[in-house]
């Protein structure tokens, strides 16, 4: 692997700090401040709790009532009678938590966005590595300017958090092979990359792939000197692992949560599921379609120039692609459909494979320059990042209309109401301060006629997200409905 030349600090450092620093602005202002549903709620959720201080619980007396139908988003497992813990990754509702304890709420909302600007400091780092100022330049532009990292870098995720550090683990690596640092201050650098990357799993689980693919590269490449090279790297690796598993072990009684083991249904685990789970196609085939999908130029750039390449840096392109793709597309969620997002890692590959794909097709000089700032150009409007921005603000300004109405729901009802709810179940409990559970109308029928023989107040309403939502047949054959309200959709349901 080779640099171009010395980093300056004007004709690079500066430059770079600044776009970085801008793209960090425009991220955070589209951030999504209040989660309606999902996984931004239940991180949000989390974060509140720490920042006061309280247990990682969500508690409701209709648990301990009803049965254990009451709960939010990632808070999975049984606590108690009437309470279920948090069961998701805590590194980054810790980390927010933190920022939120000595900065107030709104400093909280910097940090996802700052995650971004981070990881396009990297990945113009790994691009004037493994090639020179305009890879460097291009794969930050292609990075900072995706649909893809705009969506998932305005929400309280944890995909941008690990895809920075991931990116800076590999930093951290190629510097001290690129220079052949043997000394101290290279055992540290390694040691702090190593470090960077089990961070990476501490934050999202799913990282692990970032940690099996350098492992993969390594023992490619070094073979049975791997210990001798990698020690220190992989030793802060492998101890922030262990801080996590230990972690895990004292929250949930085992080294990996349940939602994550063999036996979920949710994980991917097997693959049996990577090949017959029809709702759920994965790995290569599906990463490469995904791939180009999402960086077509890129993919026939980066196979037009594979030869020109440096074995170096294919072995780490195979890796990475191989590694991130496939690895996480076997090892997460293979009974829902696959979610690009999971590709993020063979995303930020792809990106650095294809210019240097193109920086070999391109003339020298200023040429050169002038055909990046074209290509550059044409990618831009190829995605148009202003879409996915404007996109960022509907869903922005439709998640705080939803609550709005749900709030307003909430205030027509008695404090005791229980609502049969699909995607506004989470904001009903996190905003209406209503009980709240998901209709299931092959179990819940029952529950629903012991609510109200208790004349408990139950109302049914619309999905917000995707409205008009069907009306079930058995609350239709077991019950009378009322309509109370257009909008949203909601009826109070009464024993026949």
């Amino acid at each position: 692997m080779r640099r171009e030349d010395r980093l300056d600090v004007k004709r690079d450092l500066i430059p770079l700090l600044l776009v970085s620093l801008v793209a960090v602005v425009m991220y955070h202002q589209f951030m999504l401040a209040q989660p309606y549903s999902g996984d931004p709620l239940g991180y949000r959720y989390a974060v509140r709790l720490l920042a006061r201080g309280e247990p990682l619980e969500f508690c409701d007396d209709n648990n301990a009532r009803f049965g254990k139908h009451f709960t939010l988003p990632f808070f999975n497992y049984v606590n108690s009678e009437r309470c279920f813990g948090y069961g998701m990754y805590v590194g980054l509702p810790l980390l927010l938590a933190a920022v939120e304890w000595l900065g107030g709420e709104g400093a909280s909302y910097w940090i996802v966005p700052a995650f971004g600007g981070v990881a396009l400091i990297a990945i113009w780092i790994l691009g004037w590595r493994l090639g020179n100022r305009v890879v460097a330049w291009l794969s930050l532009i292609f990075l900072a300017v995706h649909p893809l990292v705009i969506s998932v870098v305005t929400m309280p995720m944890t995909d941008v958090p690990a895809m920075a550090l991931g990116l800076w683990s590999m930093v951290c690596w190629i510097t001290v092979e690129d220079s052949h640092q043997e000394d101290r201050q290279g055992n540290v650098v390694s040691f702090v990359g190593g470090v960077m990357l089990g961070s990476a799993v501490f934050i999202r689980y799913a990282a692990m792939a970032w940690l099996l693919t350098l492992a993969m590269y390594m023992v490619l490449k070094y073979r049975t000197r791997l210990f001798a090279v990698g020690k220190f790297f992989w030793g802060g690796a492998l101890l922030i692992v262990a801080v996590t598993m230990m972690l895990n072990l004292i929250r949930f009684g085992s080294v990996v949560p349940d939602i994550f083991s063999p036996s979920s249904p949710q994980t991917r685990l097997s693959l049996v599921n990577m090949f017959y789970n029809a709702d759920g196609w994965s790995g290569l085939l599906v990463t490469a379609i995904v791939l180009f999908v999402i960086n077509p130029l890129g993919v026939l750039v980066c196979i037009g120039s594979w030869r020109r390449l440096d074995s170096n840096i294919r072995l780490l392109i195979v890796s990475v692609i191989a590694g991130g793709g496939f690895i996480s597309s076997i090892t997460l969620y293979s009974a829902w459909k696959v979610d690009v997002r999971y590709h993020l890692q063979a995303l930020t590959a792809l990106l650095i494979a294809s210019t240097l794909g193109l920086s070999y097709l391109m003339f020298s000089g200023r040429r050169r320059s002038i055909i990046a700032g074209c290509i550059a150009v044409a990618m831009v409007l190829f995605w148009q990042p202003w879409q996915a921005f404007e996109d960022a603000r509907l869903r922005n300004q439709n998640e705080a209309k939803w609550i709005n109405e749900i709030v307003a729901v909430a205030n027509t009802t008695d404090q005791n109401s229980i609502f049969l709810a699909n995607d506004a179940a989470g904001a009903f409990l996190v905003y209406g301060h209503r009980s709240s559970m998901i209709f299931d109308s092959s179990s819940s029928t029952a529950i629903v006629r012991e609510m109200l023989a208790s004349e408990i107040p139950v109302y049914w309403i619309d999905n917000l997200w995707l409205p008009h939502r069907t009306l079930d047949a058995p609350l239709l054959q077991n019950f009378r409905l009322d309509k109370i309200r257009d909008q949203p959709l909601t009826y109070r349901l009464w024993l026949k």
